[in-house]
């Protein structure tokens, strides 16, 4: 671990948080620790995880790699854990079924040198295999791109506003006062709670993409994955989606008049999707009232939405 080396002017704290994933979990950290640049301290939080998690984790006995436990309280909860007990002015996240490729936190600290801290958010790109099982990414799926070595900007409203942010955690580095300040990752969203943080912390604020991969997104978990637990078909899906963005828009009363109205035609198209799965289940009276609330968010986004369509 690296303490207050002159090569390494900042320094970061990893934080994977983790439920029952003995075995991945191990394989996070020996894949952080194998970093060009390794981290100041990684922090694992143990969200009340059955298995042999604890166990394994505290087997390891490596300097610098601390174990926090919790009951089960959900990803994010874990998360804000995890940042509070860190050290770092700079915080990166990593899932505990993810990897890393060894010069991310190189190429992080790099930029964040290069561009003097000004940005809350860094964030490089992040790669998956797709439904063909040839390699991609969400840059790529989104059509985003920045020149290398990387791009900052004073105001990423406009990235943050994405129909695919390009900002994902397991790629992201954070300041920590910053994410303190915003008050971490809202618990109550189970789902989407990084599309929630990104628009909070992105919004109106500094953002640095730095280009290329930084992260590989593994399948090793899928099933236990939140996007295949709450898929656009079920209702849950679109309640949190709600959720999210009537909160963005309550909490930002100082938006730009073109931000609010494009998020308040996403929360219309969430409850028009809504009405339209309770009308599916015959829930006729619930389904009109989410209508309703669609046309109330802004008349004319569910018209437009069918036209795009």
């Amino acid at each position: 671990m690296h303490g207050q080396d002159p090569h390494h002017p900042t320094r970061i704290s990893a934080v994977i948080p983790t439920y029952n994933r003995q075995d991945l979990v191990v394989r996070a950290v020996h894949n952080v620790l194998g970093q060009r640049r390794p981290p100041d301290e990684v922090i694992v939080v143990d969200d009340g995880s059955t298995d042999d998690t604890v166990a394994r984790l505290e087997a390891l006995a490596l300097p610098g790699v601390h174990v926090v436990r919790q009951a089960n309280a959900g990803a994010g909860a874990a998360r804000n854990r995890g940042v509070v007990e860190a050290s770092g002015e700079w915080v990166a996240f990593l899932d505990s079924d993810d990897l890393w490729l060894p010069q991310h936190l190189e190429r992080m600290e790099a930029a964040i040198v290069a561009t003097g801290g000004r940005a809350p958010v860094y964030f490089a790109d992040t790669s998956f295999a797709g439904a063909d099982g040839t390699s991609t990414s969400f840059w790529r799926e989104g059509g985003f791109t920045v020149a290398p070595p990387h791009r900052l900007i004073d105001d990423a409203t406009p990235w943050a506003l994405l129909p695919l942010q390009p900002m994902m955690l397991q790629a992201a580095v954070v300041s920590r006062p910053a994410f303190l300040a915003l008050g971490g990752f809202w618990a109550a969203l189970p789902r989407r709670q990084d599309t929630h943080f990104f628009l909070r912390m992105c919004v109106g604020r500094p953002a640095c993409a730095v280009a290329g991969a930084g992260t590989e997104m593994t399948d090793d978990a899928l099933a236990g994955r939140l996007t295949q637990v709450h898929t656009p078909e079920m209702e849950s899906f679109w309640r949190y989606t709600i959720l999210l963005y009537a909160d963005v828009l309550g909490r930002t009363p100082d938006l730009a008049p073109t931000a609010r109205d494009v998020l308040r035609g996403r929360l219309s198209v969430a409850h028009w999707r809504m009405s339209r799965l309770l009308l599916a289940q015959g829930r006729r009276r619930e389904s009109a009232r989410a209508l309703g609330r669609a046309l109330s968010a802004s008349p004319w986004e569910v018209p437009r939405h069918l036209l795009r369509q």
